[in-house]
């Protein structure tokens, strides 16, 4: 009888078994939902709203995240993602924006432009802070265009920042100085960017092809990251250019070596600009002469280009001595020939050679130094920017920045760690002088 119970028992559970059994595999027979991954890519844009990751459903659609890029505009995704059947890595597309640029000749341009100032010592030395200045912030550009300068030029030397075989500029290096750029460009300020203290471009012929196959491959980069720029942002070619081992009075009086090699590089800069993407082909591009000088010899040794958007660029510190040079020449007499003769000098050639044959002109430096004499520099400052705006030549500061405790023997207007003006009875002046431009 144990027997006969024990195995009703075990073929009851055996029954029980496969029942489940059955019951598990019709579980199992039917389909399973599936969920994928959709991965979206913001190719160097920030996320604005929704989310970068999700799980979605299969055949159904992911839910698309807004990002934002600076200078550029969204142009859709190299994916699609409807009706997912898949894992997916979505990339955005963007597309350089290019901000509308006005056709205005260099010409009219300049009227726009009330009073300039220099970031010097910064970009144009070897690193940003290598010659006593701090980083420089945006908080300082806003306190300078504050003030009503509304033209900043940007020096900056790219000799050192790219690659010497390949000649690619460093994207760290450009990166910070469309930074720097951004921090101006408003619609009202004008920007000049240039090749400062470069000596790849020494004024030989011995040097003058591979010196504008430099020239070339440097330009074009810059004008393709800058490409979708307005008006507003000014290109300058060169800076000072001359031959740089030779005899001071070559270097900055030039000959005809000299002469030819700067008219040739002033003329690859150009069609180096024109043949670039974007607003380029109306950019408005600054040459100069030999050391960016100013004189009868070197204005008849400039070559023109036939191009409505081309502006000269000269630097005068006249008279050198007051203005410039490290001496005990501290005084200035509006009245005296001796100091005034070289000012007219320089502005009355600017204005015979170029300006009254429609030819638009900037001095993109001048600036006196500071030798515990500040009436004087009032009176110089006075003198020569009254002629130069009479003139319609816009003229930029030279500001070395870098003085800390003592401004002696720079030029130095503004304390950037501060935010406040050294002198500022020199800016009063300078707008007080432009109020007609503004």
């Amino acid at each position: 009888m144990r027997k006969i119970a024990l195995l009703f028992i075990i073929l009851f559970n055996l029954v029980g078994l496969i029942g489940c059994t059955k019951n598990n595999q019709n579980d199992d027979s039917k389909e399973e939902e599936k969920y994928y991954t959709v991965m979206f890519n913001s190719n160097g844009g920030t996320l604005v709203e929704g989310e970068y990751y999700q799980i979605v459903k299969e055949n159904e659609s992911a839910i698309p995240p807004v990002y934002e890029r600076k200078h550029y505009v969204f142009a859709g995704w190299d994916t699609e993602f409807d009706n997912v059947k898949s894992d997916l890595v979505v990339t955005a597309i963007w597309e350089v924006e290019i901000k509308k640029m006005r056709n205005i000749k260099s010409n009219d341009l300049i009227k726009e432009m009330r009073a300039g100032w220099n970031l010097g010592n910064t970009f144009d030395a070897p690193g940003e802070t290598l010659w006593g200045n701090p980083r420089t912030t945006k908080e300082m550009i806003d306190f300078v265009k504050a003030a009503g300068f509304n033209v900043i030029r940007i020096p900056v030397t790219w000799e050192g920042h790219f690659n010497i075989h390949t000649y690619q500029i460093d994207s760290n290096y450009l990166n910070r100085v469309q930074e720097v750029v951004d921090y101006a460009i408003d619609g009202k300020t004008f920007v000049i960017i240039n090749m400062h203290h470069e000596r790849w471009n020494d004024t030989t012929y011995e040097n003058q092809e591979l010196g504008s196959l430099i020239m070339e491959k440097l330009w074009t980069q810059i004008a393709i990251r800058f490409q979708g720029y307005d008006e507003h942002l000014i290109f300058e070619g060169m800076n000072e250019p001359r031959k740089y081992n030779a005899s001071s009075s070559i270097q900055w009086g030039g000959d005809k070596e000299t002469f030819d090699v700067i008219n040739h590089f002033n003329q690859v800069f150009v069609d180096t600009i024109r043949k670039a993407p974007g607003n380029n082909k109306k950019r408005h591009l600054m040459i100069t002469t030999c050391g960016g000088g100013i004189s009868t010899t070197l204005a008849k040794n400039l070559k023109l280009i036939d191009d409505d958007y081309v502006i000269v660029s000269i630097h005068s510190y006249a008279p050198y001595n007051f203005a410039h040079d490290y001496t005990t020449e501290t005084t200035f007499d509006k009245f005296n020939p001796k100091d005034t003769v070289p000012i007219d000098s320089a502005l009355d050639v600017a204005y015979n050679y170029w300006i009254k044959n429609g030819q638009a002109v900037i001095i993109g430096e001048y600036a006196s130094r500071d030798k515990k004499n500040l009436e004087a520099r009032l009176e110089w400052l006075e003198y020569y920017l009254e002629k130069a705006t009479n003139y319609g030549i816009p003229c930029i500061w030279w500001d070395t920045g870098q003085a800390v405790s003592d401004t002696t023997n720079t030029f130095a207007i503004f304390n950037r760690r501060k935010l406040e003006w050294y002198f500022p009875e020199i800016v009063e002046k300078i707008m007080e002088i432009t109020e007609s431009r503004k």
